[in-house]
């Protein structure tokens, strides 16, 4: 399933498991018995790369600041990260919705072109039908600034939301993402061909969604937070 996960959220996890029903073991303790084992995962140094265009003539403020997420299909946060494939970096572009953290849109290409990266976010727009009043947050990389790229999502009525040039951690859930699915569901990892990633890339995004428990959703699913509130605002 998972290739790691915080000592909290399987702490969450087992006591929903049958073999562990009336069993307690605290944090401390469950930390320790995992240590003794081999069985804590590394940490990764955080990076900051970005593809700032020098050739931009428009900058679109950061909208998060002044807002409160309070519901699904508000914002939508888009991030660009690499995977290595063979001896090629390939790169997964990701739509994630800001509130339930659920995974809405990716694409997985050996480019980075303003029309590679739009793909992810046309599957996830048709997909999930946001409707009015969407904002998209990303950085102020070149396809995200391009005029493919916001023509497009101006032409739907999308408002527009970039972070500060080369402040890339403006945008931290898309930032949060992409760590977890390279530390916790082997994306980090040398894969041998593009099948194989892609495949690698929909079964993590799949688990992700539906397993992985998140604390600043009460140890709740994205997929059960996304899907419970977007019904509920509907009804």
């Amino acid at each position: 399933m998972l290739e790691t996960v915080g000592v909290r959220k399987l702490q969450v996890m087992l006591k929903t498991l049958p073999e562990f029903s009336g069993c307690q073991i605290s944090r401390d303790r469950l930390f320790d018995l995992l240590r003794k084992r081999g069985l804590l995962s590394k940490l990764h140094g955080r990076y900051c790369v970005t593809s700032v265009s020098p050739e931009l003539r428009k900058f679109w403020p950061n909208m998060l600041k002044d807002i409160q997420i309070t519901r699904p299909n508000q914002v939508w946060v888009s991030d660009i990260t690499y995977v290595l494939v063979g001896s090629e970096f390939y790169f997964l572009s990701l739509v994630t919705d800001a509130y339930s953290r659920k995974i809405l849109g990716y694409n997985l290409s050996r480019r980075m072109f303003a029309e590679d990266v739009l793909k992810a976010f046309q599957y996830a727009w048709t997909k999930y039908q946001p409707g009015p009043g969407l904002i998209h947050h990303s950085d102020k990389g070149s396809q995200y600034a391009s005029a493919l790229y916001t023509g497009w999502l101006a032409g739907r009525g999308v408002q527009i939301s970039m972070t500060g040039p080369g402040r890339c951690f403006d945008n931290p859930i898309a930032e949060r993402v992409n760590g977890i699915l390279k530390d916790e569901f082997g994306l980090r990892r040398l894969l041998k061909d593009y099948k194989t990633a892609l495949k690698l890339v929909r079964d993590s995004i799949k688990l992700y969604n539906g397993l992985r428990l998140h604390k600043s959703l009460n140890y709740k699913t994205p997929d059960s937070v996304y899907h419970r509130l977007e019904s509920r605002d509907a009804a």
